[in-house]
């Protein structure tokens, strides 16, 4: 009965992989070991193919390769070089892993306190920057208990933008503009709602919430929708509306975007800002 094959884990993302495997299933990450196994593996094929092609006599294989001799040659300074493209880049993929995975246990603590810190103080725009600053050069980061928190969080750093945006159009009396600030608001809400609704109800394949972190995020999506209501003059019935269809759509994989947002305002005559 043949053994079982070894497992390891992921450097990377911490899934478990087999020892044989040359990329990590879920995050792609070279597996040097699997690498090395999988490139012998080929190499070991080609030299069988070789030999299955010998059915010629000794003689006609002498002069087969001596025919075929700059050819061959020229072959085999191909394969060294793809030989030597292939070890250059999984070396390249192995120090540019490390660059990017380089915390130490104490510097990662560091980090991990710090951003709590900024939770525990609702200082979530300074956490939003942090990211923005960090994720670039270590994805251990990622690993924050309130990682999922974040990910959701930036749907509400992205509408207090387009609010931004909405309020200096109508300042300026920039007509043309409101319409898409609009729709830009009411897909920030959309979103937020969507994700948050998918959590509660224990659907969700993308974030997963503590208690605490859903309290928090219910605050902050009811204070962007008062807002969406005050603002673009929308009644809650409307805004309702909208928020099921776009959810509705999600829900059999017919994803919106701006786009289909934009056409479902349209069609219900909510798309033009209302006189003010």
């Amino acid at each position: 009965m043949a053994s079982e094959e070894k497992m390891i884990i992921c450097s990377r993302c911490g899934a478990e992989i087999k020892e044989s495997q040359a990329y990590c299933n879920y995050c792609g990450c070279v597996n040097i070991l699997g690498a090395e196994v999988d490139y012998f593996n080929k190499l070991e094929g080609v030299r069988k193919d070789l030999e299955d092609l010998g059915d010629d006599s000794k003689e006609e294989f002498k002069k087969t390769i001596k025919s075929s001799g700059k050819l061959i040659a020229i072959a085999l300074i191909i394969a060294a070089a793809i030989v030597a493209l292939i070890i250059g880049i999984v070396a390249w993929r192995k120090n540019n892993d490390k660059k990017h995975y380089s915390y130490s246990y104490n510097e990662k603590m560091e980090v991990f306190a710090h951003l709590d810190e900024l939770y525990e103080a609702e200082k979530y725009d300074e956490i939003e920057k942090f990211y923005e600053e960090n994720t670039k050069d270590n994805y251990q980061i990622y690993e924050w208990q309130h990682n999922d928190f974040h990910g959701l969080y930036t749907y509400h750093a992205w509408f207090v933008r387009d609010l931004a945006r909405y309020e200096e159009d109508v300042q300026k009396g920039n007509k043309t503009y409101l319409p898409e600030s609009r729709s830009w608001m009411l897909y920030d809400v959309c979103q937020l709602n969507y994700f948050y609704n998918q959590n509660k109800n224990g659907d969700s394949s993308i974030y997963d919430f503590t208690e605490d972190e859903a309290e928090r995020m219910l605050k902050l999506l009811e204070d962007d929708e008062a807002k969406t209501l005050e603002k673009l003059r929308l009644t809650k019935e409307e805004l309702e509306q909208i928020k099921t269809a776009y959810s509705d759509a999600l829900d059999v994989e017919n994803y919106w975007g701006i786009d289909g947002l934009r056409d479902y305002l349209k069609e219900n005559n909510l798309y033009e800002d209302r006189g003010r």
